[in-house]
């Protein structure tokens, strides 16, 4: 028994647009996926706002009036 095994060749031709080409076609993956990641982000942050948006204010209120506060003191103490 005689086996005789040849690979057969192929030319096959460089082509440099192949990258570009492969780019492409990755291109809709990427965005899918980081349209993914944005969605994730914005539902993670939408119940902090929640939070830290009527907290914000208040600590604002508080702010503002403590400085007016400041001010009548020290335009009492002024001579």
């Amino acid at each position: 028994m005689e086996i005789d095994f040849r690979a057969e060749r192929t030319t096959t031709t460089v082509n440099v647009f192949r990258p570009i080409a492969d780019a492409a076609r990755e291109s809709a993956s990427v965005m899918s996926e980081s349209l993914a990641s944005l969605i994730t982000v914005v539902v993670a942050v939408i119940p902090w706002l929640i939070v830290i948006v009527p907290g914000g204010w208040f600590l604002t209120k508080v702010w503002r009036k403590a400085r007016k506060k400041r001010a009548a003191r020290a335009a009492e103490l002024a001579p």
